[in-house]
Parts: C-alpha cells; sequence; structure tokens
C-alpha cells in the first residue's frame, strides 16, 4: 500500500519543546557573532599610551665648555703660556786675539818704592827698564844685556841680599816683538823678601845664564830652554 506523501512543514509548525536553547559543540552563539550588536561581551580595555618624555634642552655653549669647580675642590691651575721664543745669538769671532802679554801695573801713587831697588837704579844705570808691582810683589824688568850686572847687585848689596833663587820660569806672548818672558824668582833668607827679575826676549835671542851667580838655577834654567 502506498503512502501518501506528506507534506513540508514549516519550521514555525515545529512545536516549542523541539526547539534547542543551548548552541551544540562547534556552533556559534548568536550573541557572540561579530554583528551581535549590543549584546556582545564588551572587549578589554588598551593599555594607555606611556606620556612623551620631552627632549633635553641643549647646553649653552659657556656650560659645556668649562664645568663650575665644586664647593671645597682646589681650583684647577691656570694654563702656562708658551715660553717666549729666545732670540737669535749675535755672531761672534770664534778665535779670540792672542793675548798682548801682562799689564805689568806700574806701583800705585804714594806706594814707596823699596831702597835697594833705588839703590839698583843708581849702581846699574839703564840696569832697570821698569818697575812693577802687583798683590804686594815687586818686579824689576832688566835687559838682557844687563842680567848678569843685575843679578849680582842684587845677591850682593847689603840691602838686597838676595841670595836663593827659588825658580825660573817663562811665559811666551806671540803678538809682542819680544814674545818672550824670563823670570827670576829671588828670596834674601836675612830679610825675608821677594823680589821678581824678569828679562824680555825675542824669538831666537840669547840669555846669559845666571847659575854662576846663583846655582840653584841651573837645572831651572835648563827647562825653560
Amino acid at each position: 500500500m502506498t503512502e501518501e506523501p506528506k507534506e513540508p512543514k514549516a519550521a514555525g509548525d515545529k512545536p516549542a519543546s523541539e526547539v534547542r536553547k543551548e548552541p551544540l559543540e562547534g556552533e556559534v552563539s548568536g550573541t557572540d557573532a561579530p554583528s551581535a550588536g549590543a549584546s556582545a561581551a564588551p572587549a578589554a580595555p588598551a593599555p594607555p599610551a606611556a606620556p612623551a618624555v620631552p627632549a633635553p634642552a641643549p647646553k649653552p655653549a659657556a656650560a659645556a665648555a668649562a664645568k663650575p669647580a665644586a664647593p671645597g675642590a682646589p681650583a684647577a691651575p691656570a694654563a702656562k703660556a708658551a715660553p717666549a721664543a729666545k732670540p737669535a745669538a749675535a755672531p761672534h769671532d770664534t778665535k779670540p786675539a792672542p793675548p798682548a802679554g801682562p799689564t805689568d801695573p806700574p806701583p800705585p801713587a804714594g806706594t814707596e818704592i823699596p831702597s835697594f831697588i833705588t839703590a839698583l837704579q843708581a849702581a846699574v844705570p839703564g840696569g832697570v827698564e821698569q818697575i812693577s808691582f802687583y798683590v804686594g810683589d815687586w818686579t824689576v824688568i832688566v835687559p838682557a844685556t844687563k842680567l848678569l850686572e843685575v843679578g849680582r847687585f842684587l845677591r850682593d848689596a847689603p840691602d838686597a841680599a838676595f841670595d836663593f833663587c827659588s825658580d825660573v820660569t817663562a811665559s811666551d806672548w806671540p803678538t809682542r816683538p819680544q814674545r818672550f818672558d824670563v823670570i827670576y824668582c829671588l828670596f834674601s833668607i836675612r830679610h825675608r823678601k821677594r823680589v821678581r827679575m824678569k828679562v824680555r826676549a825675542a824669538d831666537g835671542e840669547p840669555v846669559p845664564s845666571v847659575s854662576g851667580i846663583w846655582p840653584a838655577a841651573n837645572w831651572l834654567e835648563r827647562e825653560v830652554y
């Protein structure tokens, strides 16, 4: 027997007991849909934005150049100025001029000349070319031709009595015509006094030996020669 086909029923014709109140697993509730409107659950509030930090103002040039010293701290020493350049040295002759010889200063004014020198001048005419006085010592400068005559007087005269020749030395002054000085250092044991006898001689000019008057001059003259 053939059943008659049933007419389809609308959804509204279903009984109330057949309508599902809760969504099944995997289904989306009408209230959770994005377009649910006011009935949808409120979204979580966004975190507040951090306040903007203003950029630091630029420092003044003076403050950046030098910071003030802390209270109580010693002040930094001031920078030293660069030393001034030395002036250029004046040109000079590196080779000094040769000396012209000793000055042989005369005795100061008012100085009394010893009696044995004045007696020598009277006893041997032309025997004394010059008299010199320096730091308390007397010097008689005699020509080579009068050397022996003057030497004998200084040894034998009672006021002189220079019986000991302690030294014979010499010096050379190249710029002078009579470039050599031969110097005899005499001492009087009796009177406890000294005198120098000096002879000037040119290069090659002979000077007589006084070893016959003062034997001690023998080896001293050999050294000078």
